[in-house]
């Protein structure tokens, strides 16, 4: 085999593995970013009810109105995704790397009926790890960090004393560092380090049925995040250019006070993953589409919340997550498989202090690969635990 031929088969093979890693860290399951406690402690569902400030600008803007006065809110989370790969050769390892996931919000509503405010958050796709074990086949670590920081200002209207309108703008900043072996010629390792910006919006609506009922949607739109950078295979170094089209997401949800103090609601989210298969990356001219025949993704969920009093709010909820991804593009990586998710949480109400904190375990369905287009087939299973997080509001 020639060198030029050599040198194709390893920017390939280099262009497939960084297409996994990156679906792997924007996918519509495992690791689509879940943000804010409260809404996770209610399994995400707070469409209908956004009432707090993160979870209005995450799921719903339109809840921003509902937010009072001056609120400054830090928060963060920290996930372990226990994955496990084995190939056919007798690899079997886990995930050694967890996630973690910042948060900030602020809001004033000093012209009210308008709130304004801004928002940043950062994807949960942000690092996997699989060590080495060359007599099986994996002659290096398996390593990537990757994700989407989003800045998001926003702005809410009570348009009708039963009807908010919220719109929010995002900048997203996307940055990709991998590191990885070549699954064509086992001597190189392929080094990847690349980001870019994207640009995206939401609008959202909360109709106040009655004093019991209320009734959320919102729509995010697609965004395209355009990454440029290197790629460095063995000794050579190329340009590498990705590009990633998320896709956009319609999610309806529905609250209902059971007592003045029980909450009950749910919520149905569909997201447009077929536009992730525009996504492709090039380099030295070199390209290949990030995935084929990728299906749209169904996301729902129910949670309850329990106001015991003034200083204790307490909350449940289940979450289901089809996958989207085939699982021929599927790589040690890509962790892309339908998943059940257990959720609680509480709050805790001192003074000015809101402390928001959540605690989920999730269930992940194993998935077969036969005929892969990564370089990895083998059998792919795990769980998600601890994924927990906190929050703190002050509100002056």
């Amino acid at each position: 085999m020639g060198s030029q031929s050599k040198m194709i088969l390893s920017v390939s093979a280099c262009i497939v593995l960084i297409t996994s890693i990156l679906i792997g860290n924007v996918n519509a399951s495992v690791l689509e970013a879940i943000i804010g406690s409260r809404a996770a402690g209610m399994g995400t569902a707070v469409i209908a009810n956004p009432d707090n400030i993160i979870s209005a600008f995450y799921y719903n803007i339109a809840g921003l109105a509902d937010v009072k006065g001056n609120n400054l809110e830090l928060g963060a989370a920290y996930a372990n995704y226990n994955l496990r790969y084995k190939n056919f050769r007798g690899y079997d390892k886990q995930n050694v790397l967890p996630a973690f996931a910042p948060n900030f919000s602020y809001s004033t509503d000093y012209a009210t009926p308008v709130v304004l405010g801004v928002s940043s958050s950062s994807s949960l796709g942000v690092g996997f790890e699989f060590k080495k074990d060359p007599a099986h086949g994996i002659t290096s670590d398996i390593k990537s960090t990757a994700g989407i920081l989003s800045l998001s200002p926003g702005i809410a209207y009570k348009l009708t004393p039963k009807l908010n309108v919220g719109l929010l703008l995002s900048l997203g900043y996307g940055i990709t560092k991998t590191k990885t072996p070549d699954p064509v010629f086992s001597g190189n390792v392929i080094k990847v380090e690349t980001d870019g910006i994207g640009f995206g919006t939401s609008i959202g609506m909360v109709y106040k049925y009655s004093e019991l009922l209320n009734l959320g949607l919102s729509w995010r739109s697609p965004m395209h995040v355009s990454q440029g950078g290197d790629a460095r295979i063995g000794g050579n170094k190329y340009d590498c250019d990705i590009d990633i089209y998320s896709p956009q997401m319609l999610a309806a949800g529905i609250g209902y006070n059971i007592t003045p103090k029980f909450l009950l609601a749910g919520f149905i989210k569909w997201a447009d993953w077929s536009y992730f298969d525009r996504s492709k990356t090039k380099i030295n001219n070199v390209e290949q589409p990030f995935a084929k025949n990728t299906r749209d993704g169904i996301r729902y969920g129910v949670g309850c919340e329990y106001i015991v009093n003034d200083l204790l709010t307490l909350r449940s909820g289940f979450l289901y997550d089809e996958y989207s991804i085939q699982k021929e593009w599927i790589s040690p990586s890509l962790s892309d498989a339908t998943t059940y998710t257990l959720t609680t949480g509480s709050t805790f109400t001192i003074d000015q202090f809101k402390i928001d904190l959540f605690l989920s375990v999730s269930g992940i369905n194993s998935r077969n690969v036969t005929n892969s287009q990564t370089g990895y087939p083998g059998k792919y299973e795990g769980y998600s635990f601890p994924f927990a997080g906190i929050d703190v509001t002050y509100v002056f």
